[in-house]
């Protein structure tokens, strides 16, 4: 109550997606006071390092195959289950590895599940340092982000903007009719697919396994769009002028 009493009192509320600032309009924020201003990543520092000029997937082993990874934090509002079916019904794909990097309680329930089953074509790696964000960001040919569909609009997975930065494209598992999934579809930079269609989240990563240069096309359109609308400067200048807007 008092969250909602200072959000309507605020000179503007910044919400960063379209769906929370449609949340914060049904608790009675004036929608003229209402500003979206995305979040960002550092498009000058995370680029896009081509598999064989990546030291991180030559120092796992990797440089052979077609890698579907997750990197950051797996929470309690992220589906793993999903994808703990796709990698058992995959595993026998010699070629295709998955690698998880990051941590959170979904991470050490995925990681438990896959190690209850015996499945042994998935690789789990604590945080990396920050310096090699780049080489981390790049090494996946395809990303998986996850968001439970009833945490819409609470919820924008900013790990987004990092892995269009690194030129990559996404497989995002939640409410296809959801705002992330509607970016990425729309971009052309992935596909979107509801918790447990687990024959459709598989035969995606089969086909881009089996055809990588349509992963590469849907790389360059994710970078392509966020050197469109959502660089550092661009946000950073938003901020800018809604500060100026209060300056005396």
């Amino acid at each position: 109550w008092l969250r909602d009493r200072s959000l309507r009192r605020a000179d503007r509320v910044v919400a960063i997606s379209q769906g929370m600032a449609r949340r914060r309009a049904r608790i009675g924020v004036d929608p003229a006071r209402i500003e979206v201003i995305e979040n960002w990543a550092d498009d000058a520092s995370i680029v896009p390092i081509e598999p064989a000029h990546n030291a991180m997937r030559r120092r796992w082993n990797l440089e052979d195959c077609f890698v579907v990874g997750y990197s950051g934090n797996l929470g309690r509002a992220h589906d793993w289950r999903t994808m703990a079916d796709v990698v058992g019904r995959l595993q026998a794909r010699s070629d295709i590895r998955f690698v998880f990097i990051g941590g959170g309680h979904g991470m050490r329930q995925l990681e438990a599940s896959l190690a209850s089953r015996g499945v042994c074509n998935a690789l789990f790696q604590a945080y990396q340092p920050r310096d090699r964000l780049a080489q981390g960001l790049s090494l996946p040919d395809l990303h998986w982000v996850s968001l439970e569909p009833r945490l819409e609009g609470c919820i924008f997975p900013s790990k987004l903007y990092g892995i269009f930065a690194a030129g990559r494209p996404v497989l995002f598992i939640g409410d296809p009719g959801g705002e992330l999934a509607m970016r990425v579809t729309r971009v052309g930079a992935g596909a979107a697919l509801p918790p447990m269609a687990t024959d459709a989240v598989a035969d995606f990563i089969l086909d881009l396994a089996d055809r990588p240069e349509r992963a590469q096309a849907m790389g360059r359109r994710a970078r392509s769009h966020l050197e469109a609308v959502a660089t550092r400067e661009q946000a950073l200048r938003s901020w800018r002028d809604l500060l100026a807007m209060r300056s005396p």
